[in-house]
C-alpha cells in the first residue's frame, strides 16, 4: 500500500498546489495537465491489484510516476512564485479577448459551420462510410485512414475551433449550444478515436460556462464529465466488437486509465533488460510521418519492440515512457520540472499578450495530450492542425471583409 499512498500524497499536493495557481483553470496548460494526469496516469494505480494475476505492476512504476508528477508540480510552483510571488494572478482572464477568427457575418457564420461537415463528408466517401458502423472496425479504422492524415487532422482540428467560434459569436442558449456541441463531438469522434469528441466536448462546454453563461454548480459539472468519460471509455466494446453487458461496460471504464500504467511498466521492462536507448531518435521517428510516403511513428515502431499484437494503431507511451525510452529514468525528473516551469509560466505570457480563450485552450489541450501519446504527436496531431484552422478562418475573414 505504501506505493499508493505515495500516489496519493502527491496528488493531495497538487490540490494544494493548484488552489494557488487557479484550481479549475482550463485555460492554463499546467492545470489541464494535472487533472488529465490523474485520469489517464493517476487513478488506475490505485486499484492495480485488480488486474495482478493478468498484467502485474511493479511497486517501482507506481514510484515513478508519483515522483515525476512530483517534479512536474515543483516545476508549477517555481513558475508561481517567479512570476505572481504569492498572488493568484488570473485577473487578466476576466478580460475577454475577441478571437481573431471570430466574426458575425452571416457568411462567415455559414462557412464556419460547415467546414467541420465538409471534412467530414470527404472523409466518409473516402472509406467508404460511416467507420462506426463498419465490420472489424478497430483495425479497420487504421487501415482505411492510410493517407487521409491530413483529412483526419484538419477535420478534428476544425470540430474543436469551429464550435468554440461558433459559442463566442451566436452567444446561444443552452439548447443550442448543447445542439452545437453534440454536432461537433459527433463529427470529431467519427474519424474513429474517442478522444477527439471528448476534447470538442469538454473545451466548447468550458468556454460556454465561462465565458458565456454563469456556470452552473461545479460539481454537477465534474459529475456530468466523469459521467461522459466512462461514455467515451465504453465505446470500446463497440470499437472492438464485444458483447454488450454492464460488466464489461464496467471493465472497459476501468481498463482505459489503467492500461498507461501496464506500457509503462513494459516499457521500464525493456529499457533495464535491454538498455537501448533512443537518445532522441524516437522523437525524430515521430518527425519522419511528414515525410511523403513514409509510414509508422514512435508508438508502432514501440509496438513492435516490445512484440505486442493487438488491433488498431502503436502503443500509448505516456510522457514518461517517452523520456524513458530515449534518455533512461534520471532525466526524467529534471525534465518534467522544466515541463511544468515552461507549462504555467506559458500561461501568463499569453495573459500578458493578451491571447484570445480559444487560442489558450488550443494550446491547453495540446498540453493535455503529452501524457498519453508523449512529445511530438501533440504538436503534430493537435497544435499545428488546431492552429491551421484558427489562422485559416482568420485570414478567411479578412479576405471577406476586404471584398465585402
Amino acid at each position: 500500500m505504501l506505493p499508493e499512498l505515495t500516489l496519493f500524497i502527491v496528488f493531495v499536493f497538487g490540490y494544494f498546489v493548484y488552489r494557488k495557481v487557479g484550481i479549475f483553470d482550463f485555460y492554463n496548460p499546467a492545470v489541464i495537465f494535472f487533472y488529465a494526469h490523474f485520469l489517464m496516469l493517476g487513478v488506475g494505480g490505485f486499484y492495480r491489484t485488480l488486474y495482478q494475476d493478468v498484467v502485474p505492476i511493479g511497486d517501482n512504476i507506481i514510484y515513478i510516476v508519483s515522483f515525476s508528477l512530483l517534479s512536474f508540480l515543483f516545476g508549477v510552483l517555481v513558475s508561481q512564485l517567479v512570476v505572481w510571488g504569492r498572488s493568484r494572478g488570473t485577473s487578466r482572464l476576466s478580460v475577454i479577448v475577441q478571437p481573431m477568427a471570430a466574426s458575425r457575418s452571416p457568411v462567415m457564420l455559414l462557412l464556419t459551420f460547415a467546414l467541420p461537415i465538409m471534412f467530414f463528408l470527404i472523409f466518409t466517401m473516402k472509406v467508404g462510410g460511416f467507420l462506426w458502423l463498419m465490420d472489424d472496425m478497430d483495425s479497420m479504422r487504421v487501415e482505411l485512414r492510410r493517407g487521409l492524415g491530413p483529412i483526419v487532422l484538419l477535420g478534428i482540428a476544425s470540430c474543436f475551433v469551429c464550435s468554440i467560434l461558433l459559442i463566442h459569436t451566436l452567444r446561444p442558449n443552452l439548447f443550442i449550444a448543447f445542439s452545437l456541441i453534440a454536432i461537433f463531438s459527433v463529427i470529431a469522434g467519427s474519424y474513429g478515436n474517442r478522444a477527439p469528441a471528448g476534447f470538442v466536448l469538454l473545451s466548447s462546454f468550458y468556454y460556454y460556462y465561462t465565458t458565456i453563461r454563469r456556470p452552473p454548480n461545479v460539481w454537477i459539472l465534474l459529475i456530468a464529465f466523469l459521467v461522459f468519460f466512462a461514455f467515451l471509455m465504453a465505446l470500446n466494446i463497440v470499437r472492438q466488437d464485444l458483447d454488450f453487458t454492464w460488466y464489461m461496460v464496467f471493465a472497459q471504464v476501468l481498463w482505459r486509465p489503467f492500461v498507461n500504467f501496464q506500457n509503462l511498466d513494459l516499457l521500464h521492462q525493456a529499457v533495464v533488460e535491454y538498455g537501448e536507448l533512443q537518445y532522441g531518435y524516437g522523437f525524430l521517428r515521430d518527425l519522419f510521418v511528414l515525410i511523403p510516403g513514409y509510414s509508422g511513428n514512435n508508438a508502432e515502431w514501440i509496438k513492435d519492440y516490445l512484440g505486442l499484437e493487438f488491433s488498431g494503431g502503436g502503443v500509448t507511451i505516456t510522457y514518461i515512457g517517452d523520456l524513458l525510452i530515449n534518455f533512461s529514468l534520471w532525466p526524467v525528473f529534471a525534465f518534467v520540472f522544466f515541463l511544468g516551469f515552461i507549462f504555467n509560466i506559458s500561461y501568463y505570457f499569453m495573459l500578458v499578450l493578451g491571447v484570445s480563450r480559444c487560442v489558450m485552450l488550443i494550446v491547453s489541450f495540446s498540453s493535455m495530450a503529452v501524457i498519453s501519446s508523449g512529445f511530438v504527436p501533440p504538436i503534430i496531431n493537435v497544435l499545428v492542425p488546431f492552429l491551421m484552422v484558427y489562422f485559416f478562418l482568420f485570414f478567411l475573414r479578412l479576405f471577406l471583409n476586404q471584398i465585402s
